[in-house]
């Protein structure tokens, strides 16, 4: 078999895909309906469902080999960001990973559109074994991530014979709050010349388009633009010229009383790498929401939050709290390497991470705190919890300091009131504070020595420390 190949439905597929079913329909409980629709009330099916939701199919050889789709969970609004999903292979193509494939494609695509559950209802056999239902359909979805939520025992019949119909649920995003839902037939939007033509005669052009009150030209700009922003693609704009593009997109979400339009321009705004604090959309965030069901605030206070992540590690004042009293000197003839190499290894290093939790605990009596976790090999944002409790910090920093399969690779504490971060990594043996102010000092001093630790000015970058005693 040539390589498998994960696609939209099309129109052209439809008596392919309908055989597919008729197999299940007719021989199989894994589709509880006793009849195939003909073609016709079969196309029409697809068509609607691909107005709303994503239908994928799995292609090799010209031959479509099983297929996937999502749909409405309740029509209610209230339902709206969730949705169920239902797969179906060709009897030869079970067993192969094609099914994952298509599962996870369907996922992907429902999270874009702004889904946030997913429900699989599925036949169970109430006596074993069963000839009609050879396969383990909730054992595929629990294998994916899928936890089952409730079971409607022998509630379904067919072949003579009664089945259970179990309900698994899986979430593909966060519950914060839902945004507003961008059915799946918006997503078919294509770029091509014209958007490439508008992006090389520059940012005064790409403004002009995106704030032209034509939505069509628009979407198919950020399109164009999100490519632009992925560093994948290695083709990406100057760091200022993706600055202020984002400033005209930012207008843009202001502008438009299109929500699809603004949702997907707030989309494409996340895939930038420039941090930005974003003015316009605070100084006009009443009038988004007017537009946007999304939360903007969260949206928001996370830019801000990597924005200023960025600036604290410019800062020129950087004070460490520190097993040593003072940085080991170049050309020091003791065991720098060996000793610290200790220091983060257990026993030492749980001695350590408890010194280090009791630091920050203390201190948070005295200053407001905004706790971010960093996940280890990651380009996503840093995970964050405004004015976290003390049960919070105390498990960031267990997870940090883990020495096997640690969660997070470096916990970052902001004080907005002292312009100050705390920095702590998982591989070293010290606290690292960017920024602060003398009261800041006073009190981080006295609590670092109550913990028989040591608190100082670092004479260096820390991204240098542990390069100092090796020039010996």
């Amino acid at each position: 078999m040539s390589e498998l190949k994960i696609r939209c439905a099309q129109r052209s597929d439809v008596p392919r895909l309908r055989e597919i079913y008729s197999f299940y329909a007719e021989h199989s409980a894994a589709a509880l309906a006793w009849d195939v629709p003909d073609e016709s009330a079969f196309c029409d099916k697809v068509a609607k469902i691909l107005e709303q939701y994503p239908f994928a199919v799995a292609e090799a050889d010209g031959t479509i080999l099983g297929f996937a789709f999502a749909d409405a969970f309740d029509s209610r609004a209230s339902f709206e960001q969730t949705c169920s999903i239902w797969v179906y292979l060709a009897p030869e193509s079970r067993g192969k990973g094609i099914g994952g494939q298509l599962c996870e494609m369907i996922e992907q695509e429902a999270e874009r559109e702004g889904m946030i559950n997913v429900i699989a209802a599925v036949p169970a056999a109430t006596v074993l074994p069963d000839q009609y239902l050879p396969d383990d359909a909730a054992g595929f979805f629990a294998h994916r991530g899928y936890r089952e939520c409730g079971r409607l025992p022998r509630c379904a019949f067919k072949f003579f014979r009664w089945y259970d119909i179990v309900y698994l649920h899986k979430t593909i995003s966060s519950h914060r709050f839902p945004r507003i839902r961008i059915p799946f037939g918006k997503h078919t939007v294509t770029s091509g010349k014209a958007e490439e033509d508008i992006v090389s005669r520059g940012v005064a052009d790409i403004r002009a388009a995106l704030l032209s009150g034509d939505a069509d030209l628009a979407e198919s700009l950020l399109l164009h633009l999100q490519d632009r922003f992925d560093p994948y693609y290695q083709n990406l704009l100057p760091r200022e010229d993706e600055r202020a593009v984002c400033s005209a997109i930012e207008e843009l979400i202001v502008q438009t009383r299109d929500a699809h339009l603004a949702e997907y321009a707030l989309e494409v705004l996340e895939q930038s790498s420039v941090p930005t604090d974003f003015p316009i959309l605070r100084r006009d965030f009443d009038r988004i929401l007017k537009v946007m069901q999304r939360d903007v605030r969260w949206f928001l206070l996370r830019e801000s939050l990597e924005y200023s992540i960025e600036q604290y590690f410019y800062k020129d004042r950087i004070m460490l709290v520190d097993l040593l009293p003072e940085t080991v000197p170049t050309g020091s003839a003791g065991r720098y390497f060996d000793v610290a190499d200790h220091y983060v290894k257990p026993p030492a290093y749980q001695m350590l991470a408890d010194k280090f939790t009791q630091f920050l605990l203390k201190l948070n009596c005295y200053y407001k705190y905004m706790l971010c976790t960093v996940a280890p090999l990651s380009d996503d944002a840093p995970e964050m919890t405004e004015a976290p409790l003390p049960e919070a910090i105390v498990q960031a920093v267990a997870d940090c300091c883990k020495r096997d399969g640690f969660k997070h690779e470096a916990v970052l504490v902001l004080l907005p009131d002292a312009d100050a971060m705390i920095e702590l990594r998982n591989d070293n043996a010290y606290l690292v504070i960017h920024g602060g102010d003398d009261t800041l000092d006073r009190i981080a001093g006295q609590l670092a020595a109550a913990e028989g630790l040591f608190y100082y000015k670092s004479p260096v970058h820390p991204s240098l420390l542990e390069d100092q005693p090796a020039e010996a």
